[in-house]
């Protein structure tokens, strides 16, 4: 007790009011000497820290199983039970019968008498107690989930009658709402546990449960609520008496902040886990304030993510369990010229506060996601009391044009269920008109014109979604100073990047599982799911809109449903394609023959080296192909030229710019001319035009046909003839081996730099090099530019030397593709061989780079020394020290990058067995420290303790490859989470100083486990 008060007590002294929950299992077997026990050790603990604080405790319970006394069950319960399971009828009768084994429960509590707690409604399964504080509120609501528990607690048993209380709980809508209870509603039959988890999270705030013993906090979004659950560990541990932990929430009125903490007991005191995170709580309760109310089918719109996407864990989704803020490219106009603009990015979840008075027109492409914000912005306005109209542009009539206000208010009263005189009488700027789709409206531009400049003189909240086709120009161009004067925000969509994917991926992947969401699980799912979702998308084959990117979860969810192993790539490039084509048919013979049609245009594009087609060829195109293909007189959708143009337009396969015709994005046309390839392998001029194709991988887009035609097959022709290419590139050199080798660069450092392992929160971390991976990129694109300019400026031997090096890593590309898309048929002989030759091409090329440096050493160092010496007045022995560190750091990190690069072709768990046959093949240090790379990033988590210890024992005077296994180490416990006992026993493990963490204490820990 002593240990508890003392965790407690200077905590307490800074708040104003104390409340202690206990979220059940009290006693053991629901026992009056149990109670008696647990009256003495909660009394002693209130005596005592109110003795401390000077201030009144109040206490609060909920029952849990263990609360209950089964000797007291009998027939007539059991029969009960029953019957309220079964038809989910309930009286006061057969309450009281169903919670006569709680009456020891229910004495225990009339102990507790509470001085700051007015109760607002109780009976033996719900209490509802209200604290005041400065004419706010805080609800605290038990639930008595235990009254139908049995002895031996099943999973479907659970029921709570929550809808006959419905009265009660929603008068709890005026201040922070903290609803507590034993069992987590899956402990309910799944239709009920549904159920009871959307009318509670309706009126809660923050939700606290027991029962399982697992310590975690998380918060769940649905599309109208937003709530935090923390579970609670147990107190006390029965199978464990040094076991104990509790929890403590510091909720801040005046800042609408609260603060979680959980506290382990070690050591001989409780010890706090965690950072003293601060959270805003505004957004959560803000949720159940709304000032309008929409009716059940505007609901259902509104919600609805707009395709049929499915999901193994949720039988329907909704918006709220998909969505993710994109991110917005701000244009403001400076001349009356479309080009002269500034861009400036924000993120779209700043519309509602940015949106003050200024209308806005936001641009995407098709399928970009623009009804979705839309409707979520409309979702976001509705929080904070504000009554959005969606208006879809099928509504814009030329009767509405100088009648907006008609219009307006026909839709609040279409998609509201409030009285429209409230909605008379609400001030304009919190009326916000969302105007959908606005390019389509079937109106002539002139109306188009009148129609927003009517809109946005009387409501200046005008938000407007057009397509990135239809410019401001084309809708303005006569009366662009009104629009200017009008400050007219417009924006244009961006596509994802790493961070936004990873941030879908995430909330895709706890769906349903939230209460895992922080685990190590989650981690590696989401980065196995980015993993291979940035390999799909490639260098911009498909768009990163959320569309497609969801497309792509499910064709994963599918695809581990049944197992895919072979060409899985292909399988889901063909998946999306289908997908697509599902527009136009669904019976699956029309669908093969269009694909047809997109292999043979592809084949034409390729020979002929074009990308684009004149409506007049694609037409003779089209005559050629019905012939050839013997197409049916009654396929009328694909015979008739306008029929097949619009549904190929329609499904996104052909669009059609500039008065020509072209593939909609690259992976269409690359799967259609990779498939052709496939198909065709064993012809003799097919495989004569790949042999070319490989010869010049450093081309982008002959790298992406070979990969693509990986994507289709296996076939031994193709692997044959990488191969053959692999073992050609720098064949001179001698791959570096990492051993006596590199004597060059260790020569540069007598010691090994200094490194520190610092206490970084890893979801943090990992949002920051998505975030940097996503500024690279962006930087990419103009560095590809300036090498486009720089090549013609450089030697014909410069130019080989670049080619080589690309060749290199587009050739350990694709064989690291050969082996993740077929590593379940290949045979272990043949993944060896394939790995071998990954590895040696990527090690001859580090030899390559080695060499230019070494040649360069001396000049380096000259210039380093050089610029040290501008900068800082030391010694000659300081500056030569200095220069000679910085080159060793540079060769290091570039060598870490070779590594890296090797690692992330063929880093695959399922691969295994292959990583231990190339080792025992290729026995050099290089091959291990490649080896360890894989095992610490795509092993799923898993620390290998003995591997990494051998390893350290081998390098002890190789200065450079310690560093470089230092340094992946490091990066592990930057990227996955530890336990605080594993984290100090890897860092006492390579010796690296911890930062924030106590190494002894650790060791003490250990020493008791």
């Amino acid at each position: 007790m002593k240990f508890l008060v003392d965790a407690l007590k200077n905590k307490c002294l800074e708040l104003e009011y104390i409340l202690i929950i206990i979220t059940g299992d009290i006693a053991f077997s629901g026992k009056n000497e149990e109670y008696e026990i647990a009256y003495c050790i909660i009394s002693d603990l209130k005596n005592e820290l109110e003795k401390y604080i000077k201030k009144d405790i109040d206490i609060l319970f909920a029952p849990g199983n263990h609360d209950c006394n089964f000797e007291e069950n009998n027939s007539v319960r059991d029969t009960v039970i029953k019957s309220i399971l079964r038809e989910e009828i309930i009286d006061d009768d057969k309450i009281k019968v169903c919670c006569s084994i709680q009456n020891n429960y229910f004495n225990f509590i009339k102990n507790f008498e509470n001085k700051n707690l007015e109760v607002i409604f109780q009976d033996k399964l719900i209490s509802i107690n209200k604290y005041s504080i400065r004419e706010k509120y805080i609800y605290f609501i038990m639930l008595n989930t235990a009254w139908l528990s049995g002895i031996n607690e099943e999973y479907g048993r659970i029921y709570f009658p929550v809808d006959i209380y419905k009265d009660k709980l929603e008068q709890c809508n005026d201040g922070i709402t903290i609803t507590f209870f034993h069992h987590p509603t899956k402990w309910c039959h799944p239709d009920a546990a549904n159920y009871l988890d959307d009318k509670i999270e309706c009126i809660s705030d923050f939700i606290l449960q027991g029962h399982e013993h697992v310590n975690s906090e998380y918060t769940k979004i649905t599309n109208d609520n937003k709530v935090v659950y923390i579970k609670g560990a147990a107190l006390q541990e029965s199978s464990d008496q040094d076991e104990s932990s509790f929890n403590t929430v510091v909720i801040n009125y005046s800042t609408g902040m609260y603060m979680q903490n959980i506290y382990n007991f070690n050591n001989e005191k409780y010890e706090k886990n965690g950072k003293n995170d601060w959270i805003n709580y505004s957004e959560i309760v803000r949720k159940k304030k709304k000032k309008f109310s929409m009716n059940e089918d505007n609901i259902k719109f509104i919600t609805d993510i707009g395709s049929n996407l499915n999901h193994p864990r949720k039988d329907k989704l909704l918006l709220n369990d998909i969505f993710i803020y994109p991110t917005l490219e701000e244009v403001n106009i400076e001349t009356g010229r479309s080009d002269d603009y500034t861009e400036v990015l924000i993120n779209s979840s700043k519309l509602v506060d940015f949106n003050n008075e200024y209308p806005m027109i936001i641009y995407g492409d098709e399928n970009s996601g623009k009804t979705c914000l839309a409707k979520k912005i409309y979702l976001d306005y509705l929080d904070i009391d504000c009554c959005p109209i969606y208006i879809s542009s099928s509504y814009i009539k030329n009767k509405y044009i100088d009648n907006v206000n008609k219009l307006v208010k026909n839709l609040f009263i279409e998609q509201y269920s409030d009285d429209d005189e409230r909605f008379n009488q609400l001030d304009n700027k919190r009326k916000i008109i969302i105007i959908d789709d606005f390019d389509k409206a079937d109106i002539p531009i002139k109306m188009k014109k009148k129609f927003l400049e009517n809109v946005i003189s009387k409501y200046k909240n005008t938000i407007l979604f057009c397509n990135n086709i239809f410019e401001l120009q084309d809708l303005v161009s006569d009366s662009n100073e009104y629009m200017v004067s009008s400050n007219v925000k417009q924006f244009r969509l961006k596509k994802f990047g790493h961070r936004l994917r990873n941030h879908l991926i995430h909330k895709w992947n706890i769906i349903g599982c939230e209460e895992l969401d922080g685990d190590n699980e989650i981690i590696v799912k989401d980065e196995e799911s980015l993993r291979r979702m940035n390999i799909m998308i490639g260098k911009n084959y498909i768009p990163a809109v959320p569309f497609y990117l969801l497309t792509i979860l499910q064709a994963f969810e599918v695809g581990n449903e049944h197992n895919f192993n072979d060409s899985s790539y292909g399988y889901y490039y063909e998946y999306l394609i289908l997908q697509t084509l599902n527009k136009i048919s669904d019976k699956q013979g029309d669908k093969d023959a269009f694909i047809s049609f997109m292999i043979c245009l592809a084949k034409k594009f390729y020979y002929e080296r074009k990308k684009k087609i004149s409506s007049t060829e694609l037409e003779e195109f089209h005559t050629w192909f019905c012939e050839k293909y013997r197409v049916s007189k009654t396929f009328r959708s694909f015979i008739s030229f306008d029929k097949f143009i619009s549904n190929m337009c329609k499904a996104n396969i052909l669009s059609f710019r500039y008065d020509m015709y072209q593939f909609s994005y690259k992976y269409i046309y690359y799967y259609s001319i990779g498939k052709y390839f496939g198909d065709n392998i064993q012809k003799v001029e097919v495989q004569n035009e790949i042999c070319e194709i490989i010869k010049k991988l450093y081309v982008e887009e002959y790298a992406n046909i070979v990969m693509f035609i990986v994507h289709h097959t296996k076939n031994e022709f193709i692997l044959n003839t990488l191969l053959n290419c692999a073992t050609n590139i720098f064949s001179d050199k001698e791959f570096v081996k990492l051993e006596d080798d590199i004597s060059f660069i260790n020569d540069l450092q007598q010691e090994l730099p200094q490194m520190i392992i610092e206490n970084i929160d890893v979801y943090k971390n990992r949002e920051k090099q998505l975030i940097k991976l996503d500024e690279e990129n962006d930087e990419d694109k103009y560095i590809a530019a300036d090498k486009e300019d720089d090549i013609s400026d450089k030697s014909d031997n410069e130019i080989d030397k670049i080619n080589e090096l690309n060749f290199s890593f587009k050739t350990m590309e694709i064989l690291g593709q050969i082996l993740k898309n077929y590593w379940g048929s290949l045979s272990g002989d043949i993944r060896e061989k394939i790995g071998c030759q990954l590895y040696l091409v990527g090690l001859r090329s580090l030899r390559e780079t080695y060499e230019i440096l070494n040649e360069a050493k001396d000049k380096l160092l000259v210039i380093l020394k050089k610029e040290i010496d501008t900068k800082k007045s030391k010694n000659n022995d300081w500056v030569e020290k200095r220069a000679r560190n910085l080159l060793f750091l540079f060769t290091s990190f570039f060598t870490k990058s070779c590594i890296d690069k090797i690692s992330s072709c063929i880093g695959d768990d399922k691969l295994s067995e292959t990583f231990n046959d190339i080792e025992r093949e290729l026995n050099v240090n290089s091959v291990k420290i490649i080896n360890l790379s894989i095992k610490l990033e795509y092993f799923g988590g898993k620390f290998p303790y003995s591997y990494v210890e051998e390893l350290i024992k081998k390098n002890e005077n190789n200065i450079l490859a310690t560093f470089l296994i230092k340094h992946m180490v490091r990066n592990y416990l930057y990227m996955y989470k530890t336990t605080y006992r594993d984290k100090n026993k890897i860092a006492s493990l390579i010796n690296i100083p911890t930062k924030g963490i106590d190494i002894h204490k650790a060791k003490n820990i250990s020493v008791n486990e």
